[in-house]
């Protein structure tokens, strides 16, 4: 599956034996688009082969049944475009090709792309042009699987292809999806994490694919919600639940809106057609759901409807997992009330040091005291006016804070206005009076309007 736009888009392929789930995971993800998101992203079919092929996977899964598998050699192209706001279009075909096709494209055996029938050599151009590679691996073909020789075949088909894509000529970031987890996390929980899974029984794979390259890891289920019913035989086997909802796909979507981003932003021509940041952050949007599509589309392959037998005490499991449930949420509830409790004394602690620098700062600021002052007037006598209107003030302060700078304001008014003002700045010491003296110039003549008063401030 690709982007009928390669040059411009990241590709996406992805492989996994017959069984893996991929018809139904990517049935899902196109009926999910199929209407107008809140977020303006709208996955429009473009002819009818499209529309019924999805409506017809997705109404068999919503009366409870499984699809059937897609005849080995059989090809089925499907095409979209993709409306961001009914602003960016972005055309989208998908090939759905049957899950057998898998081991006849990486056979090890097999020397040229012209020895494969003429459907297959498209496929086998996506695969080795794609620059993301998304392995689904069913845990039923491995943990479950009892022929011990039959795992092991399935491991070598999925290393060969592995082996041929990542050599190349096209730079691959891999993620390995588990398929189907909701029906082995009894298998995850006992191996602790999907990296000692995988290390545990996919020994070749996890040496030559895994290790050192850390690709990324995702548990998914397309259906995570089924119900039981039982064949004319009385045999008991699972089918979709009504209403079902899917589990494990967000962290998935995440990490490959992130691997196409990287590569997106790398592209000047595609950052040159998005004039605002907002639609930038919608093209971001877009481009995600599109890739979203393209990766679950590549290959389709049948979900095998495998039914696990329940647990004889599942009564007695379910209550121990409850109680263990409760404790565990005592112990959660128990640590925020003690964090909140260390957060209030950090907050006290905080409003404490702070009122501390303060007082600490304020005693630290010179403490001006005015004592007394003596206003005076020189006025410059001319033959009609004076040359200029001057007054001056003495004043003594007294510093009774720390040592530092005093400014001083002399202000000179008549009536409300200010006519006259100036300032200085004085060092004093610690305990230290002071008479300073400054000179005013003055719009108005003090001895002709008999100005008497004046005002004097200071401050440290």
């Amino acid at each position: 599956m690709t982007s009928s736009e390669a040059a411009k888009q990241p590709q996406i392929a992805m492989i996994g034996m017959e069984g893996s789930g991929k018809t139904v995971l990517t049935t899902v993800l196109a009926k999910r688009l199929s209407t107008m998101a809140d977020q303006g992203l709208f996955l429009d079919p473009l002819n009818s082969k499209t529309i019924k092929y999805v409506e017809g996977v997705w109404r068999q899964l919503q009366n409870g049944q499984w699809p059937p598998s897609t005849p080995p050699g059989e090809l089925f192209k499907l095409e979209w475009e993709l409306s961001i706001d009914h602003k960016y279009r972005s055309p989208v075909r998908l090939v759905d090709a049957a899950g057998q096709d898998m081991r006849l494209l990486f056979a090890e055996d097999r020397h040229s792309d012209e020895s494969l029938p003429t459907q297959l050599q498209e496929l086998v151009t996506y695969c080795r042009e794609s620059t993301i590679l998304i392995i689904l691996i069913n845990l039923k073909d491995f943990v479950g699987e009892a022929d011990d020789m039959r795992r092991v075949e399935n491991q070598a088909a999925l290393k060969a292809a592995l082996d041929l894509l990542t050599k190349s000529d096209h730079p691959k970031k891999i993620a390995f999806v588990f398929s189907q987890c909701d029906q082995y996390e009894q298998t995850i929980s006992k191996y602790g994490s999907l990296e000692n899974l995988l290390r545990s029984e996919f020994p070749y794979i996890y040496g030559a694919h895994y290790k050192g390259k850390a690709p990324a890891l995702f548990p998914v289920a397309a259906v995570s919600e089924t119900r039981i019913v039982v064949d004319q035989d009385g045999k008991p086997y699972r089918v979709p639940a009504e209403g079902f909802e899917s589990s494990g796909l967000e962290p998935l979507m995440e990490w490959m809106k992130n691997q196409i981003l990287a590569d997106l932003y790398a592209q000047s021509e595609i950052e040159r057609e998005i004039n605002t940041a907002e639609e930038w952050k919608q093209l971001k949007k877009g481009i995600l759901a599109l890739l979203l599509v393209i990766a679950g589309l590549f290959f389709c392959y049948t979900l095998s409807g495998a039914v696990k037998a329940w647990q004889d005490n599942a009564a007695k499991d379910k209550a121990a997992a409850d109680a263990d449930a409760a404790e565990k949420e005592r112990q959660r509830l128990e640590a925020e009330r003690q964090q909140q409790e260390a957060e209030r004394q950090r907050q006290e602690a905080e409003k404490a040091r702070i009122e501390a620098e303060r007082r600490a700062a304020e005693a630290a600021k010179p403490k001006p005291i005015y004592v007394e002052g003596k206003w005076g007037q020189n006025c410059d006598g001319g033959m009609f006016d004076c040359w200029a209107h001057r007054a001056y003030v003495e004043v003594a302060i007294r510093n009774d804070g720390a040592a530092g700078l005093i400014g001083i304001t002399h202000v000179v008014k008549y009536g409300d206005k200010n006519i006259g003002e100036s300032y200085k700045e004085e060092f004093f010491n610690r305990g230290q009076t002071k008479t300073v003296r400054l000179h005013t110039n003055l719009s108005l003549c003090p001895k002709k309007y008999e100005l008497k008063s004046s005002t004097v401030t200071s401050i440290p």
